[in-house]
């Protein structure tokens, strides 16, 4: 598909709501999806397949109930654009980026009461910024997971993502970078100048996270500001309650 819009439809009580493969120039604004089963809206490439899916757009968009609200998928989709979307009650992760998607950018996205606001499954290059994650148990969760249906070459490393901005409040784990074990490793992604406040955990860097750099983020009101079992991450400088970071 080429140039399809969707506008002002209202989606409800379906098992999914739109699944676009291999769609360039893609409009999905100002709908609601309400009570989906699986997925909300789904820009996908699948394995194997010549065909590109690039220069989508979903905007101004609410999702309440179901499992994911946005989902993009596979090493040739890439040059999406998620913005000004309000996603609440998803019980999976409200916004996921899997199976080596790449060069997307989210803006502005406000997630509320839902498992996570931001996953980076095996993602890639990808610039996301001044989002707002709250009251749930992840907010951004950046880990290797073996290669899914989308999936082309087959690495699972999350690499070179850039976060800033962010605004992460009254979470479980603020960010986790690694530790699922799936043979790839969390590196080289960055996290910075971002509002880490009132959350159980502020940075969580496993074993498998090697030379990220999470730096010039607030984290007051965090019980453990930043835990790092990794190699080469750069965590400071941050700021948080006495007696520091």
């Amino acid at each position: 598909t080429r140039a399809l819009r969707v506008r002002n439809v209202r989606f409800e009580n379906l098992a999914s709501g739109i699944s676009n493969n291999h769609g360039n120039d893609v409009v999905i604004a100002d709908n609601e999806f309400i009570n989906i089963d699986g997925v909300g809206v789904s820009l996908r490439t699948t394995p194997f397949n010549s065909r590109h899916g690039t220069n989508g757009v979903i905007v101004d968009n609410w999702f309440d109930g179901g499992m994911t609200a946005i989902q993009l998928c596979g090493m040739n989709t890439y040059g999406h654009t998620v913005r000004y979307n309000r996603i609440t009650n998803q019980s999976w992760v409200a916004i996921e980026l899997s199976d080596e998607t790449s060069r997307n950018t989210l803006f502005g996205n406000d997630v509320d009461n839902s498992y996570a606001g931001l996953a980076l499954f095996n993602a890639r290059e990808n610039t996301i910024r001044s989002e707002r994650y709250t009251h749930s148990t992840l907010g951004i969760w950046m880990v290797s997971q073996p290669p899914g249906a989308c999936v082309n070459s087959g690495s699972m490393d999350v690499v070179n993502n850039r976060m800033e901005g962010m605004s992460l409040f009254n979470l479980d784990v603020a960010a986790m970078l690694g530790g699922a074990g799936a043979g790839g490793l969390v590196l080289k992604n960055r996290l910075n100048r971002s509002k880490i406040y009132d959350n159980d955990y502020g940075l969580v860097l496993e074993s498998d996270s090697y030379g990220n750099v999470a730096v010039q983020n607030a984290m007051f009101g965090t019980t453990t500001p930043i835990q790092d079992t990794g190699t080469a991450n750069t965590t400071t400088p941050n700021w948080c309650d006495p007696p520091g970071c």
